[in-house]
């Protein structure tokens, strides 16, 4: 009946590495060693209580009116290159890189913004943004002013979500444009 806020951080796929048995089993038989069965379980596991909590947003008919946003930390965690160890490497999207690297890959992070009717179904970024470009985001789709008496870090990313790119600075030090 009234407007609500629900920020819910899973520390998956992080330390520690913990899923439910069905989840590690599934990638232990496909060869990955435990460590990397673990985390590709966790990563699964997300994905269904995600579509849980979608569900749940149709099922109360609030689905439609949802600001949903789905994002993470930095890449995936790997031991550096030569290391020793019952590691696999892992899925990185072919880009070189991880966890406390500067490099793509180990800055690069999903970013699923979710509100039909007000977010083109399917809209890509290519322009890069930032964790703190999320907060104002969110108080412009609210409608809500910044309750802050000094500017905000972050800028509003509801032109891009729309298509429009015009004033977006360009990306420094001559990295590539990459799909948010």
């Amino acid at each position: 009946q009234r407007p609500f806020f629900c920020y819910l951080p899973y520390n998956a796929p992080h330390h520690p590495l913990q899923v439910p048995p069905s989840y590690f089993e599934k990638y232990k038989q496909r060869g990955f060693d435990d460590r990397t069965a673990c985390v590709y379980g966790m990563v699964e596991n997300i994905d269904d209580n995600l579509g849980r909590i979608l569900a749940k947003l149709d099922e109360l008919h609030l689905g439609e009116d949802t600001l949903l946003i789905f994002t993470s930390d930095n890449g995936p965690w790997m031991p550096a290159p030569g290391a020793k160890g019952p590691w696999q490497p892992r899925y990185n999207g072919g880009m070189r890189g991880r966890k406390a690297e500067v490099d793509e890959g180990g800055v690069r992070v999903p970013l699923f913004i979710r509100f039909p009717g007000r977010i083109p179904a399917g809209a890509t970024v290519t322009q890069i943004a930032a964790h703190v470009d999320l907060f104002p985001t969110i108080l412009e789709f609210c409608g809500v002013r910044s309750p802050m008496a000094q500017p905000l870090d972050g800028r509003r990313l509801v032109p891009l979500l729309h298509g429009r790119a015009e004033g977006w600075p360009e990306p420094p030090l001559g990295l590539e444009a990459w799909t948010m």
